[in-house]
């Protein structure tokens, strides 16, 4: 009949780079375009000089302790509305530092309304105050 030979293909003991190259290559893509872009942002943060350094006097101050109840603020053993307390800070500072230099102590009773908590920090810091922590009442 025909004498057509047909000869067996060798089997190469290579593996081919190339579609695997191809393959890692498309994966690479593919989750490059999946992950969300984050943009990271710088913070400005103003870190004091040497030159502003804290005197004797800053130093001395210690620090001024509000107790807040349901609607009443505490001050040096005296009863205070919002507005009573605004006016008592504002003497005081007139005898010792600038407002903005005070150190502000809140004891907040379990009984304090948030909303009340709220507007004195508000009021705090439109006064200039930056000083402003909360403390655990023991009582």
């Amino acid at each position: 009949m025909s004498n057509i030979h047909f000869r067996r293909r060798r089997k190469s003991g290579r593996i081919s780079l190339v579609p695997m190259i191809d393959v890692l290559c498309c994966l690479l893509i593919f989750f490059m375009l999946s992950t969300q872009f984050v943009r990271w942002g710088a913070l400005d943060i103003q870190v004091a000089s040497h030159i502003a350094s804290v005197s004797r006097q800053d130093k001395k101050l210690e620090p001024i302790k509000l107790y807040l109840s349901i609607d009443r603020v505490r001050l040096h053993q005296a009863e205070l509305t919002l507005s009573d307390l605004v006016r008592q800070l504002k003497d005081h500072t007139n005898t010792r530092a600038g407002l903005n230099q005070l150190d502000i102590r809140l004891f907040v009773s379990k009984k304090t309304q948030l909303q009340f908590t709220v507007d004195v920090v508000e009021k705090l810091q439109q006064l200039g105050i930056k000083k402003i922590k909360f403390e655990k009442n023991n009582v």
